[in-house]
């Protein structure tokens, strides 16, 4: 066995091939998990905004039964 045989060299390229498939597939998987959080990361922040809004018009309301 050389190392200029065809067929070491035909499996060194199959494994190079294969570890770019893993590569390309993980980081794919990666971007999906990133957008995932982000989508679930902003609905958080809007039902924390709108919460926050309703306790302040809610404050507003009592407030302005008590003082005027």
């Amino acid at each position: 066995m050389n190392i200029s045989d065809p067929a070491i060299q035909w499996l060194a390229y199959e494994l190079a091939g294969i570890l770019f498939l893993i590569v390309v597939w993980s980081s794919i998987k990666a971007r999906r998990k990133k957008k995932n959080r982000v989508k679930v990361a902003n609905a958080l922040i809007k039902a924390i905004q709108n919460q926050k809004s309703k306790r302040i018009e809610q404050l507003k309301l009592v407030l302005s039964q008590q003082y005027f």
